[in-house]
């Protein structure tokens, strides 16, 4: 579903339907199951979930379920390949959190500012407003580019400087990797937690991991992503 825009990822309409229809038919099956178990878990509460008075129906829902998965999965994952790439071109920040597991939360952060997986993401203007010296009218069609917005230098003086302790700051400025307001990432949670846990895995046991070669975007005006990233390391 990501890699449209490059060519050596690119499906055929033909694949493409098939894999959405396999997406959908596993995601039915596990709302069948936990309805028919009556467990609480997250798949019966967006089930059970209400817009404007009405439970939202089958397509939205899984439409939703989409999001989530690429909230979920595909942030995540272009996150971590990032900061692979980071940690490699800024050795001395990685020995900074190695010596102080304390700075995690705030490496973490700085992880998904740096980052930034999703590039883009379209929004409606829903009253008139001026924005950097901009008219932009209700109803008008708004790009909001985040890693534009994460690369600031009017928020972080210094903001094409990777720094692990950034958020140890007082004040620090959020990062708008997950958007921001009504739209804030419904996988947030799960992509902080999962940056953790990947950082720490990597602390203990890939404490010399590093480039073994060039990493290769993969092209993309939407996934900040690499197609090839060769690493090699001495298994603690």
């Amino acid at each position: 579903m990501m890699g449209d825009d490059d060519p050596d990822l690119q499906l055929t309409p033909a694949e493409r339907r098939r894999k959405m229809e396999a997406f959908d038919t596993y995601f039915l099956a596990l709302i069948a199951r936990d309805t028919a178990s009556g467990q609480d878990g997250i798949l019966n509460r967006m089930r059970q979930m209400t817009f404007e008075g009405a439970t939202v129906d089958t397509p939205t829902l899984l439409v939703n379920l989409a999001a989530f998965m690429i909230a979920t999965v595909e942030t995540t994952q272009q996150a971590f390949s990032t900061m692979i790439v980071a940690l490699a071109d800024h050795p001395a920040e990685f020995e900074k959190l190695r010596q102080n597991r304390t700075l995690m939360p705030s490496a973490v952060k700085e992880i998904l500012r740096w980052s930034t997986p999703i590039k883009h993401l379209r929004r409606t203007a829903v009253v008139d407003t001026v924005l950097g010296g901009q008219k932009i009218a209700a109803g008008d069609k708004v790009v909001a580019w985040f890693e534009a917005a994460n690369r600031d230098p009017d928020t972080w003086p210094d903001a094409d400087t990777f720094r692990i302790d950034r958020y140890e700051m007082r004040g620090c400025p959020a990062h708008l990797a997950f958007s921001a307001g009504v739209h804030y990432c419904l996988g947030w949670r799960y992509g902080e937690a999962e940056v953790a846990i990947l950082l720490g895995a990597v602390l203990d046991h890939l404490p010399d991991i590093h480039l073994a070669g060039p990493p290769v975007r993969q092209r993309s005006n939407f996934v900040a992503s690499y197609k090839r990233l060769p690493v090699a390391f001495t298994p603690a």
